[in-house]
């Protein structure tokens, strides 16, 4: 893992923030989508986890792959983790869906 990226609510930073801790990482605050595209570039290649919510997540991983496939969770549903490989923003990428 090469960075962890949170929105800078409580409930984010607590959810990414003890794993950010045990793997000597600071939680890095992201509030746009548009941000995506200088994390990309700056850990192309690398590992970054990003946390966000249950409008947010979706859409970033649309953001990345290019199209509209992921829509907005449940408010009440805390058990979504997307998997997004991208090798290049919009055309390859891939999403494995995890629901725990």
């Amino acid at each position: 893992m090469d960075a962890v990226y949170s929105t800078p609510f409580k409930r984010t930073l607590h959810t990414v923030g003890p794993m950010a801790t045990a793997k000597g990482f600071d939680v890095l605050e992201y509030n746009k989508i548009e941000e995506m595209d200088a994390i990309l570039k700056k850990y192309k290649g690398g590992t970054v986890v990003v946390c966000g919510h249950s409008n947010t997540v979706p859409a970033i991983a649309n953001y990345l792959i290019g199209k509209d496939s992921y829509h907005q969770f449940e408010e009440s549903n805390y058990g979504n983790i997307l998997v997004v490989s991208v090798v290049e923003k919009g055309k390859i990428a891939k999403v494995v869906w995890l629901n725990y």
